[in-house]
């Protein structure tokens, strides 16, 4: 069973008609426009397939991935070798990856 989620987007530009807003929205996004309402800001409503993934996966963003390692930030050296965690520094920093 496919379930999907809505996600509705304000976008901070103007659309002076319907298929302005449709073209924006279209656009901005892979996904299939729900609906749109043009004006500011232009709004879209977009349906997105929902990740279903096994009992011993997790989803992150659009992929299913397997948890090899369990356990608390001090062992994450051994469970994932050779990549690092990155500490965010700053406020800006935080808002740029969001």
């Amino acid at each position: 069973q496919n379930k999907n989620t809505e996600c509705a987007v304000r976008f901070k530009l103007i659309s002076r008609n319907d298929n302005k807003a449709l073209e924006i929205c279209e656009g901005a996004a892979p996904y299939y426009v729900i609906s749109y309402k043009f004006g500011f800001p232009t709004e879209c409503v977009y349906e997105r397939p929902r990740i279903e993934c096994g009992d011993e996966e997790a989803a992150i963003g659009d992929s299913c991935l397997i948890i090899k390692g369990d356990g608390t930030y001090e062992k994450s050296d051994e469970a994932c070798g050779q990549y690092t965690l990155h500490q965010l520094g700053s406020e800006t920093e935080k808002n740029w990856i969001s």
